[in-house]
């Protein structure tokens, strides 16, 4: 389709996902320091029962940051949540170490316990957030549909541009085609008038002769004015020829341009089928790889012979990669891609990748002449 617009297809198929993981990550970074800040208000409480030895400062921590986190509605949407609480000397206080047997079999006093508390928080704390949001939680999932529903409608409000136009320019066409032969129609009963004169002024023209043969028995006189009236009956049957040799050069011209517009037409048509045709076809052949748009587009631009050399190198990718013969490694300055070349039918040239784990894909078809275009078409990917 002329208006297809793959460009905007290509752009949502290349940005959703870059946009995808980049909100990922900044929403990450945002709710790391917002629960880093909440978490450092609320993990040592009220420090009066620290300092009077009723509680021990990790287990205060610990409870305080339990309670915070059960509060939080993120974690259950997929967010997961580390925290770790260290002193200078990288004592950790948060996630609770079990204590030892002697701590259990012989606890501290409570003027033991309010010491070690003092001289902790005196020491200095450290709080230190990771956060994870994991690519299948409800919360990424549900940020992939908002970037993918805002490019679907992107790419539908351009393709309908694109079958509004197409269409419109269908229409003019045909009226311009109808305009062409009612012109013509015209013309070609004109020319049928000018022949009836014609003969009408042929017949004229004998009958004057004769008269004039006549005259010239009868009298001298009248000799001057016959030949007179022949002459100017005979420029006006020349300027009739004129003017019907004019019209048939105009009704030829307008032969040709009707032509031209249908050719056009007919071109636009075939060439639409035979990419359905030729798609339709390698995906049913062809189950281990895929192909470009614009591989399918080289290849039907090929010669018969060639398209028969490029379709013997389609199927041993498809049935045995190791039997291509690569001539080389594309160089690509814009695009870290690994890209192969394979030479055929000599001035044949086919460009495909094979990713880790997955389908060899077929990106350019072309020929020597393409080649430059085709390496452009490289740097895009």
């Amino acid at each position: 389709m002329k208006y297809f617009p793959i460009k905007i297809l290509l752009a949502g198929l290349i940005l959703i996902p870059v946009l995808h993981l980049v909100t990922i990550q900044a929403l990450e970074r945002y709710i790391e320091d917002k629960y880093t800040e909440e978490i450092k208000e609320i993990y040592t409480g009220d420090t009066q029962p620290l300092f009077n030895g009723n509680i021990r400062l990790k287990d205060a921590i610990n409870n305080n940051i339990e309670n915070f986190l059960r509060k939080q509605t993120l974690i259950s949407l997929g967010t997961k949540v580390d925290v770790m609480v260290t002193t200078r000397q990288n004592i950790i206080l948060y996630p609770v170490v079990f204590d030892s047997d002697a701590d259990v079999l012989n606890p501290p006093s409570r003027q033991e316990i309010a010491t070690e508390n003092y001289r902790l928080l005196n020491e200095g704390l450290a709080v230190s957030v990771d956060i994870l949001l994991e690519r299948s939680s409800i919360l990424a999932l549900s940020i992939f549909f908002c970037y993918a529903s805002l490019g679907a409608l992107t790419f539908l409000r351009f393709y309908l541009s694109g079958v509004k136009k197409a269409s419109k320019e269908e229409i003019e066409r045909k009226m311009e085609i109808e305009r062409l032969r009612n012109l013509e129609e015209k013309h070609l009963e004109r020319m049928k008038v000018l022949n009836r004169e014609k003969i009408t002024l042929s017949s004229d023209i004998q009958k004057i002769k004769q008269n004039l043969e006549e005259y010239k028995l009868k009298t001298v006189k009248n000799e001057d004015d016959m030949i007179n009236e022949m002459i100017l009956l005979e420029e006006k049957i020349q300027q009739n020829i004129d003017l019907r040799e004019k019209l048939q050069g105009e009704n030829e011209s307008l032969k040709e341009v009707t032509k031209r517009y249908e050719k056009e037409k007919l071109k636009s048509g075939k060439k639409s089928a035979a990419y359905g045709n030729v798609t339709k076809r390698f995906k049913a052949l062809y189950k281990n790889i895929s192909v470009h748009n614009k591989a399918v587009e080289g290849f039907i631009n090929l010669i018969d012979d060639m398209k028969i050399k490029a379709e013997e190198v389609i199927h041993q990718l498809d049935q045995d990669p190791a039997r291509v013969q690569v001539k080389r490694k594309v160089s690509l300055y814009k695009s870290d891609e690994t890209v192969f070349e394979v030479v055929f039918a000599y001035g044949g040239r086919l460009y495909f990748r094979k990713p880790k784990d997955a389908k060899a894909e077929i990106l350019s078809i072309g020929t020597k002449n393409t080649q430059t275009k085709d390496i452009a078409f490289l740097e895009t990917l």
